[in-house]
């Protein structure tokens, strides 16, 4: 379903408005369901003191958070593969004890046991009892988790919430991503998903800690690829092969926390504004209607002001990156900056108005 000439220049037009404007340098990939591209463009230059301007072939973005849903599909296939279970809290215990010794901060000073223990599901859905320093006040800390290329960072992380008891976004995709090192005793993600079945191009950054929750960097036309599998039930469209098994794509759009329909509409404030932006509510829609959290992202169960359908799954990261895969319209397409902090004012309204360019073009 090729977009009109003039409907593609509208939607690169509209991305260079913002960059001039004032929005920080943006690039764009959409594509359809089998996995041609809609609209690809890259606006603005390689930063705020370069002269060279960015290209959607070959700058390379830290894609931080939107590296979870990597992690999420690579456990995933251990899960098909009989080698990880999903809800089995010894065998987490008995992979990383470590985890299972921790404490539960709850007021941020004084720990208590686990009343139960963590499982797979819990890393994946973040319920596990994890948060960031820089969302959470309670753990009142400065940085990035991991920032520094030091695992303690991850491994000495508090609990503040009891296992299974309610969603908090932190660290717990991390967590999934080293039991899963530990399972293939190494981690193996692009393999799994780039180098192989996608035909992805492997990028090395050996001096970079890859961390299962922000360890990736890749381009937007690279990242398309994996969202593509999935608008195809687990087939890339490209290459035919299969990186998992419909039955797996589904459990991904299954909602972990119906029991917290305004989880994204907290309102509260970060414990540093430098990294993230106060937002009332993290995808706004009209009626406040119940939204979910799956496995590798958060779902609009209903469908979204900018045209996606309902159930479409998406996430961003820290950089002001963002991602989305709308099963029932069939696109799916990415938007990456780099810029802090999350949430910046200009590069919320450009990718909505690039998602809606490409909804408005369909119709």
């Amino acid at each position: 379903m090729p977009l009109s000439t003039k409907a593609v220049e509208g939607i690169k037009g509209t991305l260079d408005h913002f960059v001039k404007g004032g929005s920080p340098d943006l690039a764009f990939h959409a594509i359809d369901k089998s996995g041609k591209t809609l609209v690809e463009h890259a606006s603005g230059t390689l930063g705020i003191d370069s002269s060279e301007p960015m290209d959607t072939q070959s700058t390379i973005f830290w894609i931080a958070s939107c590296t979870k849903l990597v992690t999420a599909i690579a456990v995933l296939q251990l899960i098909e593969q009989g080698k990880v279970p999903l809800d089995d809290a010894e065998f987490v215990k008995k992979t990383v004890p470590e985890l299972s010794e921790k404490k539960v901060y709850a007021d941020g000073i004084n720990g208590v046991e686990q009343e139960k223990g963590v499982t797979m599901r819990m890393l994946l859905s973040h319920t596990a009892g994890f948060g960031y320093r820089f969302a959470d006040p309670r753990l009142q800390a400065d940085g990035i988790e991991g920032s520094g290329g030091n695992r303690r960072d991850i491994l000495d992380a508090k609990m503040v919430n009891q296992p299974g008891s309610m969603w908090e976004y932190g660290v717990n995709l991390d967590w999934a991503g080293i039991i899963l090192e530990r399972v293939t005793s190494t981690l193996k993600e692009r393999e799994h998903l780039y180098a192989g079945p996608l035909s992805c191009t492997k990028e090395n950054q050996t001096d970079f800690l890859q961390s299962g929750g922000a360890g990736l960097w890749s381009r937007p036309s690279e990242y398309v690829k994996i969202l593509a599998a999935l608008l195809n039930d687990g087939t890339s469209p490209q290459t035919q092969n299969r990186i998992l098994k419909k039955e797996s794509v589904d459990l991904m759009w299954e909602n972990q926390i119906p029991s917290q329909p305004d989880f994204a509409r907290s309102n509260v404030p970060p414990a540093n504004p430098l990294l993230v932006n106060q937002s009332a509510d993290m995808y706004p829609q009209p009626g406040n209607p119940p939204q979910g959290w799956g496995f590798g992202g958060f779902i609009t169960i209903e469908p979204g002001p900018s045209g996606r359908g309902a159930n479409t799954l998406w996430w961003m990261g820290l950089c002001n990156c963002f991602w989305w895969v709308d099963r029932e319209k069939g696109v799916a397409g990415m938007l990456a900056s780099q810029v802090l902090p999350n949430g910046d004012p200009k590069v919320i309204p450009a990718w909505f108005m690039a998602e809606k360019g490409i909804y408005d073009a369909l119709e």
